[in-house]
């Protein structure tokens, strides 16, 4: 018989793909490692990892990041893990994504940066920069500064010596 002539069965033929497609996916599976993924994305689980770490550590600290920083650890792993990254990030797309995989954190802009924050925390970071009164503080000051001018302007002091050395 040659190999023109042969001529498998339906069922063997049918056989011989499926043991070729099993083995093609275990092959696929045990290719398939830490390295093939991308450093980048590598890089963002990580961050988001890092982000996450903070939302429920404690009641009595509240976490802000600053987006120009997130940015700037996002690039550093990119890096430290033998990626290319660009000279630049897109801040914008860097941010969007993240509010993306974690929606209970908040962007707010103050200034030229632009902060992230968890939606929980807002309203106590709030309260506690209000009750922060800078104003309360001068006036203190201002009164001890008043007490001790009037302290020693009360008392007479009387010079008994000589600005000439001798």
């Amino acid at each position: 018989m040659a190999a023109s002539d042969a001529v498998y069965h339906k069922n063997c033929l049918t056989a011989l793909y499926n043991q070729y497609r099993k083995f093609e996916s275990a092959q696929n599976l045990l290719g398939t490692s830490h390295t093939d993924i991308a450093p980048e994305n590598i890089a963002f689980a990580e961050l988001k990892d890092y982000i996450d770490q903070f939302q429920n550590v404690s009641v009595h600290t509240k976490h802000i990041f600053k987006l120009s920083n997130l940015v700037k650890l996002y690039h550093d792993r990119i890096l430290s893990l033998g990626g290319t990254a660009p000279k630049l990030i897109n801040n914008t797309n860097l941010k969007e994504k993240i509010l993306r995989t974690i929606p209970s954190l908040e962007a707010n802009k103050s200034n030229y940066e632009v902060v992230l924050s968890f939606k929980k925390d807002i309203g106590d970071a709030l309260l506690c920069a209000s009750s922060i009164n800078h104003d309360n503080e001068a006036v203190t000051l201002l009164r001890a500064a008043s007490i001790v001018r009037k302290d020693l302007f009360s008392k007479k002091y009387e010079f008994k010596g000589s600005l000439i050395d001798a």
